[in-house]
Formats: structure tokens, C-alpha cells, sequence
């Protein structure tokens, strides 16, 4: 209900994500996915002279635009959805899509928290995956994420989850076959959807180092490695048949190079390299973002059990350190990008909620006190919440004065044909982006 009004709101200019998801959608619905390879294909259908493109990223031989910054994935599956249910085409279909994976990912981390702690009271178990299930639904940047971005990031993110999941009933179902290929299943999707399904491989060979000698943990780390190689090998193959390997090799690398901030300023997507200390200063500000409403809560139960509980012991799960693993190894990897852009750090609530849950176990095992906590608890979890909601508002994306003059823009260049735009302080990339996607014409700036 919160979010109602703003899942409601028309597209913004400012989203370039749901433009981006939009504009191959509408594509994949005229001619379908196996025309464009089932990649992310983002330059409309004009004569060939015309198939010109802002930021050419892979081109295949009929010149049509790809953009392969990520695993093709979350493309193909919003467009199964969309197709399955008879959903129209639009920003609010986006909107309400990501708002469903925010819902399904709460109830996922509720289910990792109850059945990895280790406590001999059920009802313990219930609460501490209660509060991991509310800090994951009200972190701000999760639920602007959920709101604003229906891209690859957010569906990597649920999988990164199911995947978690699909772990511990292999360890809770007696290592059955059938979890074991549940979880293969999700490491794939996690790859073919998002790089860090790279990472969460990497963190899952760090956080079972010491067990790696045990036949179970073998199997385990064995079908990850092959999800993880099935779902590359298949991106590669894909934007391979695109235009060739130069071609990806050029595509893929320079993305990285500007995103991942270790190449100097530069090379660096707005300057922001690992030797600037803005980066630096840009990231401990996204840290603070991630944390604000019911982050600082979980902060706040941490420091009392460090400082007025120190003589019994914190005690964490694995599967806590492995979505903090996966998600810092990939924000370490792509550092610019995580330092400057807001969405990004929604990779670390799954590791969040999870620790809160584990921070509320921790503390109740400790009081004595246990109703006066809950109510403790009961009393400020909806202070943080409206902390929490009131950094969502303050965010809230809205058709300002720009967009109209825009929308006019758009009318005139489809009535006159025009598909160079001059550069000027009054336009920007994301100007470019939203009137391409309105007018349904390959604009570019004119030289």
C-alpha cells in the first residue's frame, strides 16, 4: 500500500533502466526474442541508414544495437511473464513485477534466517525470521530498487536468494538430489542473470575453504561451478553469434573498464577511481543509505552485545557471510560503479536482513528480560520504518517540467523525422535516452 503511488506513476525520464527494458520488450513482442538472438536488443526497426545508436555497444550484421552490459536473463524472463499473463507493455507492468520479486525475496529470507539459526525455542527461530523478512521489505534502497530498476541487478538479487534457499534444503533435506539440482538450477538462473553469480561462486569456495575436503561440500561446490559455467558459456555463445568475439571483447571490456574504477580517471566512468577520494567518500555515503531506517536498528542491537554482553559469543551462519561475500566481492570488482550509483547497493540487504535476524536471536538468547525486548523491539521497528519510508519519498522519481517540454520533443521529431539531436546544456545522455525510447526513432547527436 505504500508503494501503491508510486508503482502507479507514469515512466520518468530519469529511469533509464525501464526505458532500456522497454524498448527491448516492445521489440521482442513484434518480431520475438529468436530475431534478436534473446539479447537485449535497443535500436528500432528503420531503414538500415537510420539504425544509428547514441553509444554503439555490440552491433550484429543487420546493425541493430545490443546491450550486453549484463546476462540477457532478466529480459527474457519479464518478457515470459508479460507474454504468460497477458500484461500490457508499460512502466507500471515493470513496476509491479519488481514489486512481486521483492515480496517472494522477503518471504525467501524469512525461510534462509528460520531454518539456518541454531536455537532450541521455535518461536525464537519464527521471530528472528521476521525481523530478517521486515528489514529486507523496508530498506529504502531495496524498495526504491524494487520500484525503479526492474533490471538485471534486481532479478540477480532474487536468485541470489532462491539460491541460498535451494542451499540449505540441501543441507536441511538430508543433501537430496533433487535439492542439489534445485540448486544448480538457481545458480544458473543467478549467472545468466547477473555477474555476480561469478562472485557468489567465489564466496562460496572462501566461506567452505575449511570444509572443502568433505564429500557433500565437494558435490555442492562442483554444481555451482558448473551453473555458473553452463550460464556463461551460454551468454558467450549468445553475444558471440551477435557480431564475433572483437566485437564482445570491445563491448564487454570497456564496460568494465569504466565501471569497475582500477584504470585511473581516465578511463573511469565520471572519474570515479579507486585513488579518488571522492569515490571513497561517495561510497561510505551508499553504505549510510543502505543502512538508514531499520539498518541503524540492527547497528544499534550489535553494539549493545559487544558492549553489555561481551562474555557469551555472536553466533553467525555461513549462509551470512556468503551474500556478504557475493555481494562485496562484485561491488570490489565494479567499485565506480558501486560508489556512484544508488541501486547498487541493494546487493548487500540480503546480507542485512539475514544479520538482523541473527543479531535478534543473539540478543534474546542473552536477556533475561524476553517480553520487555519484544516490546523494545515492537516500539521502534516502526520508528526505523518511517525513517525508512520518509528516505523513499524524498527519492520518489515524478514527471517534472523537463519531461513535458520533452514529451513535445518527441511529437515534433516524429512529425519532421529529424533523428540527429544537437548537444547542448539543455539536453543530457538521459534526454537522449527517454526521447529515442518516446519517439520510437534511432536519435543520436549530430556531429
Amino acid at each position: 500500500m505504500l508503494t501503491k503511488p508510486y508503482r502507479n506513476s507514469e515512466l520518468s525520464r530519469e529511469n533509464t533502466a525501464h526505458i532500456f527494458m522497454l524498448t527491448t520488450l516492445e521489440l521482442f513482442q513484434e518480431a520475438g526474442p529468436g530475431g534478436y538472438h534473446y539479447a537485449a536488443v535497443q535500436t528500432w526497426q528503420e531503414e538500415d541508414t537510420l539504425k544509428k545508436h547514441y553509444y554503439e555497444r555490440l552491433l550484429d550484421e543487420n546493425k541493430n544495437n545490443y546491450y550486453v552490459s549484463h546476462p540477457p536473463l532478466a529480459f527474457i524472463a519479464n518478457h515470459l511473464i508479460i507474454k504468460a499473463f497477458g500484461f500490457d507493455i508499460s512502466d507500471k507492468t515493470l513496476k509491479n513485477i519488481a514489486f512481486i520479486l521483492l515480496l517472494l525475496g522477503a518471504l525467501m529470507v524469512y525461510f534462509i534466517v528460520k531454518l539456518s539459526v541454531e536455537t532450541k525455542c521455535f518461536e525464537w527461530s519464527v521471530f528472528a525470521g521476521l525481523i530478517a523478512m521486515v528489514v529486507y521489505l523496508f530498506n529504502p534502497v531495496n524498495i526504491y530498487s524494487h520500484i525503479y530498476h526492474n533490471f538485471s541487478e534486481i532479478w540477480g538479487q532474487f536468485f541470489l536468494l532462491s539460491s541460498i534457499l535451494a542451499m540449505l534444503y540441501f543441507f536441511n533435506s538430508n543433501r537430496s538430489r533433487l535439492a542439489l539440482f534445485l540448486f544448480g538450477i538457481s545458480v544458473f538462473a543467478l549467472t545468466y542473470t547477473d555477474w555476480m553469480g561469478l562472485t557468489f561462486l567465489a564466496g562460496m569456495a572462501i566461506v567452505f575453504f575449511r570444509e572443502r575436503n568433505k564429500k557433500y561440500i565437494k558435490r555442492l561446490v562442483f554444481i555451482s561451478f558448473a551453473g555458473v559455467l553452463a550460464a556463461g558459456a551460454l551468454t558467450f555463445w549468445q553475444y558471440y553469434s551477435i557480431g564475433g568475439f572483437d566485437a564482445l571483447y570491445r563491448g564487454l571490456g570497456i564496460r568494465f573498464v569504466e565501471r569497475s574504477g582500477f584504470f585511473g580517471e581516465q578511463y573511469t566512468d565520471m572519474g570515479y577511481h579507486w585513488f579518488n577520494p571522492e569515490t571513497w567518500w561517495l561510497f561510505l555515503l551508499q553504505i549510510h543509505n543502505v543502512l538508514m531506517g531499520p539498518g541503524y536498528l540492527v547497528i544499534a542491537l550489535l553494539l549493545m552485545k559487544l558492549f553489555f554482553f561481551r562474555k557469551t559469543k555472536l553466533k553467525f551462519g555461513k549462509v551470512m557471510w556468503l551474500s556478504l561475500w557475493a555481494a562485496g566481492l562484485f561491488a570490489f570488482a565494479v567499485f565506480s560503479a558501486t560508489a556512484s550509483h544508488y541501486i547498487y547497493m541493494a546487493r548487500f540487504t540480503p546480507f542485512l536482513a539475514i544479520f538482523a535476524g541473527y543479531m535478534t536471536l543473539n540478543m534474546i538468547e542473552v536477556i533475561n528480560r524476553k517480553k520487555l525486548y519484544y516490546n523494545i523491539l515492537i516500539i521502534i521497528f516502526p520508528l526505523s520504518l518511517l525513517w525508512s519510508m520518509h528516505e523513499l519519498n524524498s527519492r520518489a522519481i515524478a514527471p517534472d517540467e523537463k519531461q513535458f517540454i520533452l514529451d513535445k520533443m518527441a511529437v515534433e521529431i516524429q512529425e519532421t523525422g529529424q533523428h540527429e539531436l544537437e548537444l547542448n546544456v539543455d539536453l543530457e545522455e538521459s534526454d537522449i535516452i527517454y526521447l529515442s525510447y518516446k519517439a520510437r526513432m534511432n536519435l543520436v547527436w549530430s556531429e
